[in-house]
């Protein structure tokens, strides 16, 4: 008698266990995890993404209470010989995490270019910039803090902490279509499929408005009508 009572009992444990599985298989949004990286505190085994109880912002790990931005630039021409061409700087009050830089140049007929991703860890000055607005993912989050910029004249650089990447890319003609480079994290951007995509065992992290990572020519000569395109993602938190 005891042994059919606890085989129940068993039995019971098993069903209560697999019906709250299934319950926050099915309610737990897609792509966000239980209980990692949220905003308020939330109860044990707690499957519900409502944002009265802090799962708004339950996301995946790599991102975990973070906001994450766009900045996309078309038809930018730079000045001649340029070094720094576009850059993301850091925050003053969050740490930045860059998941993907984009660049695509083009000039009037495709002529290979070697190109420089330089880390700083102070700012440039001066150079006639052009500071872009970024579109958060989340329309609930607040604006940015980090900033991205493209220079019409030739900036004082900062202190460059080195290269990240060295690319030997050609331009595409402009009558072709877009040839591109990218440095991507994750595998989550749209760009990662490039064929000259390379992937970052972590993303690029940023701390402070004096840090950021730029698009570099080294003083070279530009091809003739030279225009290009950029894309940066990031993740704040």
């Amino acid at each position: 008698m005891l042994k059919r009572i606890s085989l129940a009992l068993v039995g019971l444990a098993l069903m209560i266990d697999a019906s709250t599985d299934l319950a926050r298989s099915a309610d737990w949004r897609s792509g966000y995890e239980q209980n990692t990286g949220c905003y308020a505190n939330v109860a044990a085994n707690d499957n519900g993404p409502a944002a009265s109880d802090g799962n708004a912002h339950c996301v995946k790990p790599e991102f975990a209470n973070g906001q994450s931005y766009y900045v996309a630039i078309s038809g930018f021409a730079a000045y001649a010989t340029p070094t720094d061409m576009v850059c993301i700087w850091g925050s003053a009050t969050k740490t930045v995490y860059i998941s993907s830089f984009f660049f695509g140049p083009q000039s009037t007929s495709g002529t290979q270019e070697v190109w420089y991703v330089v880390k700083r860890s102070t700012a440039d000055a001066g150079g006639s910039p052009t500071t872009y607005t970024p579109v958060a993912y989340d329309s609930a989050d607040v604006s940015a803090t980090a900033s991205v910029k493209s220079y019409g004249a030739a900036p004082t650089p900062g202190t460059a902490v080195g290269n990240l990447r060295v690319f030997q890319e050609s331009t595409s003609a402009l009558t072709s279509n877009l040839s591109a480079f990218t440095i991507d994290a994750f595998g989550n951007s749209p760009w990662s499929q490039l064929p000259s995509a390379t992937s970052l065992r972590q993303p690029l992290t940023l701390h402070g408005t004096g840090e950021g990572v730029c698009i570099n020519f080294n003083g070279a000569a530009l091809p003739s009508a030279f225009t290009s395109y950029a894309g940066v993602e990031w993740t704040e938190r």
